[in-house]
């Protein structure tokens, strides 16, 4: 985003990208990903933003893995087995998350 400041005068002049980033790579990535952030006053120039995301998590393992990503700890977190072949499993978990800035 793009700032304005002067002295203790702040204010966010326009948001130049708004978009999903996998922080780290491993059995999985992120599909359908959405992203918006909008001007929590109504319009640009504001002191507040708000970004909302959705994306789908998929995550492709087989039985022989275990631990963090063993089948039944992801479906223990919500993620659903969508398709089996030759004891590979593909689990998807639907996210959202919301936040607000503020320069004050």
């Amino acid at each position: 985003m793009t700032i304005y400041t002067y002295g203790s005068f702040r204010q966010i002049d326009k948001v130049n990208y708004t978009y999903w980033v996998e922080a780290s790579s491993g059995p999985w990535e992120l599909r359908d990903k959405y992203a918006i952030t909008i001007s929590r006053t109504g319009s640009f120039p504001t002191t507040a933003i708000e970004t909302t995301g959705t994306a789908t998590i998929v995550v492709t393992t087989n039985t022989t893995v275990t631990g963090s990503f063993s089948i039944e700890y992801l479906k223990s977190i919500g993620f659903t087995v969508s398709y089996v072949n030759n004891n590979v499993y593909y689990l998807r978990k639907n996210i959202s998350l919301t936040y607000v800035y503020s320069v004050y």
